[in-house]
């Protein structure tokens, strides 16, 4: 049904019947049945395609997934930490992307209460019922700071209704500096 004499490539195959047309269809390096011309992936089977999207296997980075990589990271789906952010972008360096981050700022994998919030961003980090001891916010504005450390020496060695007695013994001693400094920087509940 075609003209056996038409062949434009060149290749010997007239053009009714080319594989490959602009290029010779007896090229096939790889072995695929597709002409090196025409070749998808070079130096693989064009014909396989797992995930059936269009990319053959060989030259697929992402041979599982179709979509490969839905949200643009380089990283394939089946891997993706954070499917829909970008995984490479890790601006507190915890290993955890930004997307997905808990506790921006800090290290996620930090837990040492094991409630689920990382130390950085918990009010109370050795606490894993959050309701830490805020014994030391002398001033009541909410943490302990240089504000209450500065109320306690001011009131050091006072006796009988310091605002430093934060054990509540009567007097503004060691034991309630110490007390204090335990709870130095903590913002509470």
């Amino acid at each position: 049904g075609f003209d056996d004499s038409a062949d434009s490539d060149g290749d010997g195959v007239p053009d009714g019947c080319d594989i490959c047309a602009g290029g010779d269809d007896n090229l096939d390096t790889d072995g695929d049945g597709v002409p090196d011309f025409c070749d998808v992936c070079p130096g693989g089977d064009d014909n396989l395609d797992a995930d059936g999207d269009g990319v053959p296997d060989f030259c697929d980075p992402c041979p599982i997934d179709n979509p490969d990589d839905s949200d643009g990271d380089g990283v394939c789906d089946s891997a993706d930490v954070c499917p829909g952010f970008d995984d490479n972008v890790d601006s507190d360096g915890d290993g955890v992307p930004d997307g997905c981050d808990i506790c921006p700022g800090g290290d996620d994998n930090l837990d040492s209460d094991n409630d689920g919030t990382p130390d950085f961003c918990d009010p109370c980090p050795t606490d894993p019922n959050d309701a830490c001891n805020c014994t030391g916010d002398v001033d009541g504005d909410g943490d302990v700071d240089l504000t209450d450390l500065a109320l306690l020496l001011s009131d050091f060695d006072c006796t009988g209704g310091c605002a430093g007695d934060v054990d509540g013994d009567g007097d503004v001693d060691l034991t309630d500096l110490a007390i204090l400094l335990s709870n130095f920087d903590q913002i509470c509940p």
